[in-house]
């Protein structure tokens, strides 16, 4: 019989053991490069603190909109307004379509129209999705999905575009990886207090039946309470995420590719110009030009950008494979779990329980992923962090008892808390800060082709383990493939003695962009 309260004990005291290590041995990682080493005084460490004094409050109430919505919305549809399966799977299919496409196309818009503007036109929409709840109506509740489809791909590029680009301003590129570990760290915790919120406003309803959901009047499609409290809380939550975004942040734009990350090897202007050439720095011409074109142009010119560079296209691949198997992996962990040889030992499984060491685990991950940054690459470390992933779904394909079966799950989702700070630091390097947002969006296609394929195939809960270790093991080798052209061109720039120059000018002119702007 697996023992569920002491595999959160245990999960927990590792996880305060390597949380409070990496808290208190060492700091960033940052380049030898002089250019670099006022990041590394108090001066920098300050700015840092208050650039996440600013992005967490934003950040973490956005989650927490999208986390209170995740536990009862099956339930609500089910149990509440007595869809069956069937019209439930339409109603998932069409949110991660909405996704796919319509998120495609209006998320990469936040390139040129703002940021900051489309964390708030985030907030706006998850209201609409939060606010269709209350409709016992298959029409206005697929107009949620849809509208909660475009919320999600906005969380997923939005944030993270403007939190790289504030670093940039900021000249804080080297705190990146700090900056995603302590969100991905605080998102686990919100996940945790957000299934507790649930559960308590769900609770607090007086009505049983149904949910515990009641029509405001005879005859009405429209209800409240129960299983509906939590998406009233989302709303709350969108509301204060929309003001501190509109109160905290600066608004900032796809612009300035050379700025960002000193080099980019892939632009059309480099590509006969031999190791260490860089891209022309964007100018505020190019970015008003570039509002000007329509979302097609917009995605078109993304597209072409993707599929031009390898290094953008393998990190775009490996980020949908990953996060494909974690979306399956949310549908099925139940079902594999219930599925092992010792189940009938255990007629009702802790959910709660569960649910809770599994966010544990992924805090342990982002703890774990704070201190093995600080000597080692990213890009490197992802090809191990995938291995191990890879391997954690073969174990649950082939095991048949519930104790290693759970313990793999508890690995993944560790490998799931390292993953997020990891690729959002390896994205920063990667995607070109011009078009972020969009490739972002782009990036989720065919991460939700897959999960769309997924919900519309009848395949065993195994067979749907056996292909997230199949998708994680072609991740692992695509990640091995970046790995080697990131570290080639890395050593080409390093290497070549047009480099300081180079960057000296690109200082140079930065100080004059600056001097100009504060006029």
């Amino acid at each position: 019989m697996t023992n569920f309260k002491t595999l959160f004990t245990v999960s927990f005291v590792v996880n305060a053991i390597v949380t409070v290590y990496s808290r208190r041995h060492g700091s960033s990682k940052t380049c030898n490069s002089p250019h670099n080493s006022p990041q590394n005084d108090a001066d920098s460490k300050s700015r840092h603190w208050s650039l996440l004094l600013r992005y967490l409050p934003v950040y973490f109430f956005g989650t927490l909109a999208d986390w209170l919505q995740g536990p009862y919305v099956y339930a609500l549809y089910q149990e509440a307004y007595g869809f069956d399966h069937h019209v439930i799977a339409i109603l998932f299919v069409v949110g991660f379509g909405s996704s796919m496409i319509l998120g495609g196309f209006v998320g990469g818009l936040a390139d040129t129209f703002g940021r900051r503007r489309f964390v708030i036109l985030y907030t706006l929409t998850y209201i609409v999705s939060s606010i269709t709840k209350h409709f016992n109506s298959f029409f206005i509740l697929l107009l949620g999905r849809i509208t909660g489809g475009l919320a999600t791909s906005l969380l997923f590029s939005s944030f993270d575009s403007w939190l790289i680009r504030a670093h940039s301003l900021a000249n804080l590129d080297s705190f990146v990886s700090e900056s995603f570990a302590a969100a991905s760290y605080g998102n686990s915790i919100v996940a945790i207090f957000s299934g507790l919120l649930a559960n308590f406003v769900v609770g607090a309803s007086d009505e049983s039946n149904n949910g515990g959901v009641v029509s405001i009047g005879k005859d009405s499609i429209i209800f409240r309470g129960g299983y509906i409290n939590p998406f009233d809380c989302s709303i709350v939550a969108c509301f204060i995420c929309g003001i501190l975004a509109a109160s905290l942040w600066e608004e900032n734009y796809g612009t300035g590719d050379g700025i960002t990350r000193g080099f980019d090897t892939d632009c059309e202007d480099t590509k006969d110009k031999g190791a260490g050439a860089i891209c022309p720095i964007s100018s505020d011409r190019e970015t008003k030009d570039m509002r000007s074109l329509g979302i097609r142009k917009t995605f078109g010119n993304a597209a072409r950008t993707v599929f031009q560079s390898p290094k953008i296209l393998i990190c775009g691949l490996v980020s949908s494979f990953f996060e494909s198997s974690m979306y399956i992996f949310v549908f099925m962990w139940t079902p594999g779990l219930k599925g092992t040889s010792d189940s009938v030992s255990e007629a009702v499984l802790p959910f709660g329980l569960i649910f809770s060491t599994f966010m544990v685990c992924c805090m342990l991950g982002t703890s774990l992923f704070s201190i093995v940054s600080k000597k080692n690459s990213i890009q490197k470390i992802g090809i191990y962090l995938l291995g191990v992933a890879a391997a954690s779904m073969f174990t649950i394909s082939f095991s048949v008892s519930r104790f290693a079966t759970y313990v793999a799950m508890l690995l993944f989702e560790v490998c799931c808390g390292m993953y997020f700070p990891l690729m959002g630091t390896m994205k920063s390097k990667v995607v070109p800060e011009s078009q972020r947002a969009a490739i972002y969006n782009i990036y989720r296609i065919p991460m939700n082709l897959i999960v769309v394929t997924s919900l519309l195939t009848n395949f065993s809960v195994k067979s749907s383990f056996l292909i997230n270790a199949c998708m994680l093991s072609l991740a692992t080798l695509l990640q091995t493939r970046l790995c080697g052209i990131l570290d080639t061109q890395t050593s080409c720039l390093t290497e070549d003695p047009q480099y300081e120059a180079v960057i000296d000018a690109v200082v140079e002119y930065v100080s004059d962009e600056d001097t100009k702007n504060a006029i």
